[in-house]
C-alpha cells in the first residue's frame, strides 16, 4: 500500500523564545571610616600615641567604631547596598531624641508594698514624735491635712519627698522635713527582689 504524500501539509508552530534576564550588577564593597575604640587611661601627654588619642563626638558622627583608625565613605552610607550600586542607611538607637539618659520609671504599686519598720502604728508614733506644729498655722488658727509623696528605695532609704497637696502655713515644708528624715523602710519587693516604689503619707496637722 502506498501513501499519497500530496494530502500532507507541514505546520510550523511559532513558539515564542524566553526573555533573558541579565544578570544582576555585582554587589560594591566600601570601606566606612572607623574609629579606634580607645579606653580612657591617664598617662603624660608626650607618651599618648596619635591612634590613641579618644576620638572627638563630631567625629564619631561619620564614623563607625573600630579596632583602628581608617579612612572610607560616611558611616551614614555604608548600611546597606542598592541596585544602583550606591549605599544608603540608617541607624537606631536608644535615648529620647537629645542625648539625655531615659527616665526611670518607678511604680506605684508592687507585689509587697513598703513597710514603716514596726509597722503602722510606729509609724503614726514617729510622725506624732517629730512634727513640729508650724508657728504660721497656730498663730492663724489653720489646721490640715498635707499630703506627702517619697521615694522608698530598693534599700529603704527615702528620697524625692514631695507634697502634692497642703493647707499652707508651712505645713509643706514640716511635712517634707520630717518625712526625709525618716528611718530606713522595709523595701517594696516584686518576685523577690527588692525595688523602688513611689509611696503616698497622709500627715495630719490638728490643734489641741
Amino acid at each position: 500500500m502506498e501513501l499519497d504524500t500530496t494530502s500532507f501539509t507541514a505546520v510550523v508552530l511559532d513558539v515564542p523564545e524566553e526573555p533573558v534576564v541579565p544578570p544582576a550588577p555585582p554587589l560594591k564593597t566600601v570601606q566606612a571610616n572607623t574609629l579606634k575604640m580607645t579606653v580612657p587611661d591617664v598617662v603624660v601627654d608626650n607618651q599618648v600615641k596619635p591612634d590613641d588619642v579618644m576620638a572627638k563626638q563630631k567625629d564619631l558622627e561619620r564614623a563607625v567604631v573600630g579596632t583602628s583608625n581608617s579612612i572610607g565613605v560616611d558611616s551614614g552610607d555604608v548600611s546597606s547596598n542598592n541596585n544602583d550600586g550606591k549605599l544608603t542607611g540608617t541607624g537606631t538607637g536608644f535615648g529620647d531624641g537629645d542625648g539625655k539618659k531615659l527616665k526611670e520609671v518607678i511604680p506605684v504599686f508592687v507585689e509587697q508594698m513598703p513597710e514603716f519598720p514596726g509597722g503602722e502604728q510606729k509609724l503614726m508614733e514617729y510622725l506624732s514624735n517629730h512634727i513640729q506644729y508650724p508657728a504660721q498655722a497656730v498663730n492663724a488658727g489653720q489646721q490640715g491635712k498635707v499630703q506627702v509623696k517619697f521615694v522608698v528605695n530598693e534599700d529603704g532609704s527615702i528620697s524625692n519627698v514631695i507634697t502634692t497637696r497642703g493647707f499652707g502655713f508651712g505645713s509643706e515644708q514640716e511635712s517634707i522635713r520630717v518625712v526625709s528624715g525618716m528611718p530606713k523602710w522595709k523595701p517594696g519587693r516584686n518576685n523577690g527582689k527588692p525595688v523602688k516604689v513611689w509611696f503616698q503619707l497622709p500627715v495630719i496637722f490638728k490643734l489641741g
